[in-house]
């Protein structure tokens, strides 16, 4: 019998995001199973192919998150490879918060609004296969509470970010605004929220309730009362996000 080879977890550091994309079952019930996964796949190589001309030079693409994707779950995670120095810690966090804006803003104009939430902490990996920390579940249980497309940060992180409710200055400070979030089976909770509306560039007038319903519902995914009240909430969050946008944002 042949030797198996058992891999042994590599504990790493780093941030880590959780993304949930909304009415999946129904696509995946209502398309070709190929063309489901072509359209989710293709999200992430544009984004990765945009992001090593834009934010990267070459010296720096380990920065570069990595993903890995199960049915309707997404996970980003990126491990820094610094000296430790403050200017490439604030890159580490800028590059990360604005990578997953992308992620937040490509899957909705294609159709697929995604709600995720970020955190940092120390991660097990296993042969880049199975993953597991308390950061990861942290992200995972915001994520799951989250009622509206976008992607918030876990307040126990806030204070890479923010101090007494304001944003620190860095180059990230214009991807973050702080907001009442609704969340599932509780009141709204003040989060810091990624501005996701910043990346997004498709060219389809403002932000309107029927484009989001439009995006909701494409691949034949359904619409019920619950789905019409994230549409809702949607909305509400992306005037928000327009009115911390200092150049005129088109919308989707």
């Amino acid at each position: 019998m042949a030797n198996i080879k058992i891999s042994q977890p590599k504990i790493q550091r780093g941030f880590v995001a959780l993304f949930d994309i909304m009415g999946f079952s129904q696509m995946i019930a209502n398309n070709d199973l190929e063309k489901s996964a072509r359209i989710i796949f293709d999200v992430f190589h544009q984004i990765l192919k945009d992001v090593r001309y834009e934010q990267y030079p070459m010296n720096l693409y380990d920065l570069i998150p990595e993903y890995f994707i199960f049915s309707d779950s997404i996970l980003v995670y990126q491990i820094p490879t610094l000296n430790g120095s403050e200017e490439e810690a604030d890159l580490s966090r800028s590059s990360f918060i604005k990578f997953c804006g992308r992620v937040t803003a490509e899957f909705l104009t294609r159709g697929l609004p995604v709600k995720g939430a970020i955190g940092k902490g120390e991660f097990a990996i296993i042969d880049g296969k199975s993953f597991t920390g308390k950061c990861i579940i942290d992200a995972h249980t915001l994520s799951e509470a989250l009622q509206c497309s976008g992607c918030a940060v876990v307040p126990t992180l806030e204070s890479e970010f923010s101090k007494d409710g304001e944003t620190l200055e860095g180059s990230f400070q214009e991807d973050l605004i702080y907001w009442q979030a609704p969340l599932k089976n509780s009141p709204p909770q003040k989060l810091l929220m990624l501005n996701f509306l910043r990346h997004i560039t498709k060219p389809a007038g403002e932000i309107s309730r029927m484009a989001l319903i439009e995006q909701f519902s494409a691949h034949g995914k359904g619409l019920n009362l619950e789905v019409l009240k994230k549409v809702s909430e949607t909305e509400k969050f992306l005037k928000e996000c327009k009115k911390h946008i200092k150049i005129e944002q088109k919308g989707i």
